[in-house]
């Protein structure tokens, strides 16, 4: 609330305004050639007003000449002598104009909203948050590392040669790298029930990255818009289960992801009972940092989820080097996984990694070999041209 005194100093200053601007538009009428004229009072609010000005001001005008000049252009265009409506029209437009221009706070408060924003609640819930969460973020940390090493060997110039499948596997990936920092960060700064939503859309593309890496065809159909729900993914990966029969693992994380993808009573049930001190409801960010903790726990087992996606949306997964699976296998097992199948001896493993890709051919030399080899097609189709019909 303004005090007295500030609403006086706001009004002369406006007052004064109007009479500098006034001062200018009888010097300038004084230039213009002397012909009997008429004068209008025009009420405008202080809105109005400065929509006005701003107009005028991009116009090289002052307010005074801008609306004469528009009021002259409505008579003419109307062919009427009835000055007073076209006044009320162009009132009319002004304050259309000034809807559209007006903001729905004042410009000092929007200008500092998300500011005050994020050095209040949401960063007194991230300093909260922090000592409390940093090994679950290591692990979702590790997790990412895991994930950007392979991503990363791929940019936009490499796209072009690469088959649909990769190209589709690569983007949904992506999608899920991506993902995982979001979830991350709103769950740190006090939006665990929206994480979740993320969290759900993530786990998603993970697994029609997997899917549609060994499925060319239906690659295609991607790119051409088609989407593949998440029940025709299940049902690739033969983890959908039939009526009658529970839910498999895999389906039962995902129907409990998908309650916090939607405005269920799981996901926004809670705010209802989130209630301040004074029995308001709790629109801003609260302190309590109990349900992050269990966010960031699911986002930190999503992300060994997101992992082995990659891993099994490779033609096989010994292209990774052997450091990569045993950093996997690690955290997994911190995670709470038991795979002892993947435990191997990863240091004579590296020579046999050594080898493949030494034998492996740069891709700007495929094109020649297969010119070349007998069995290519090129070679194939000039034997059976020659051969006697």
């Amino acid at each position: 609330m303004r005090s007295e005194a500030e609403v006086d100093r706001l009004l002369a200053a406006t007052a004064a305004e109007y009479i500098d601007e006034e001062q200018m538009a009888a010097a300038e009428e004084s230039h213009e050639a002397a012909a009997a004229s008429a004068v209008f009072s025009v009420r405008l609010s202080p809105t109005t007003y400065d929509a006005v000005r701003a107009a005028a001001d991009r116009a090289h005008l002052t307010p005074s000449a801008l609306i004469r000049q528009v009021v002259t252009e409505r008579v003419q265009e109307a062919a009427s002598d009835d000055l007073t409506a076209a006044v009320a029209t162009l009132r009319r437009d002004v304050e259309r104009v000034a809807d559209l221009v007006r903001p729905s706070v004042p410009d000092e408060e929007a200008n500092t909203y998300f500011e005050d924003m994020l050095q209040g609640g949401d960063q007194e819930h991230l300093s909260a948050a922090l000592p409390e969460a940093r090994p679950l973020l290591a692990r979702i940390a590790a997790a990412l590392d895991l994930l950007a090493h392979p991503l990363a060997q791929l940019g936009p110039e490499d796209a072009e040669p690469l088959a649909p499948n990769v190209v589709v596997s690569v983007a949904c990936l992506a999608s899920a790298f991506r993902g995982l920092r979001a979830a991350t960060l709103l769950a740190l700064t006090g939006y665990p029930s929206e994480a979740r939503s993320v969290v759900r859309r993530t786990y998603e593309a993970a697994g029609l990255a997997r899917m549609l890496a060994h499925e060319p065809a239906l690659a295609e159909r991607w790119l051409k818009g088609k989407w593949f729900s998440d029940g025709e993914v299940r049902r690739w990966f033969g983890v959908q289960s039939t009526p009658g029969e529970p839910p498999s693992p895999y389906q039962e994380y995902y129907n409990e992801a998908t309650d916090f993808a939607h405005p269920t009573l799981r996901s926004a049930g809670p705010l209802l009972l989130a209630t301040t001190s004074t029995g308001q409801l709790q629109l801003e960010t609260s302190t309590d940092i109990t349900e992050a903790l269990v966010v960031l726990r699911e986002i930190a087992a999503e992300g060994v989820f997101v992992c082995f996606a990659l891993r099994n949306s490779l033609v096989h997964p010994e292209v990774l080097p052997p450091a990569w699976h045993q950093r996997l296998t690690a955290l997994a097992e911190e995670a709470g996984a038991d795979l002892p199948h993947l435990q191997r001896d990863w240091q004579a493993a590296q020579p046999a990694f050594d080898r493949l890709m030494a034998a492996v051919m740069p891709s700007d030399a495929v094109d020649a070999y297969l010119a070349s080899h007998p069995n290519s097609y090129n070679k194939i189709r000039r034997r059976t041209e020659e051969e006697p019909q």
